[in-house]
């Protein structure tokens, strides 16, 4: 479980690598170590329980896609 603060980068793409502008979004991403801003828990089956923002994904993602940044 990750708190507003940390430090994460991704441990995979949750993006659909299949469209060419997610594709690219996540090259450009992969090894940048971002900051958790914001933080939502999340009861949806199959979820981690807990869905991050961060400094440089406006979007919701859930937080198995993250790792804690060292």
């Amino acid at each position: 479980m990750f708190n507003v603060g940390d430090k994460v980068k991704f441990n995979a793409c949750p993006f659909d690598e299949q469209i060419a502008d997610q594709a690219m979004l996540y090259a450009f991403l992969k090894t940048g170590v971002f900051t958790v801003t914001e933080i939502q828990r999340v009861f949806d089956e199959g979820s981690s329980s807990q869905w991050i923002k961060t400094d440089h994904t406006p979007d919701w993602i859930d937080s198995n896609w993250f790792n804690k940044a060292e």
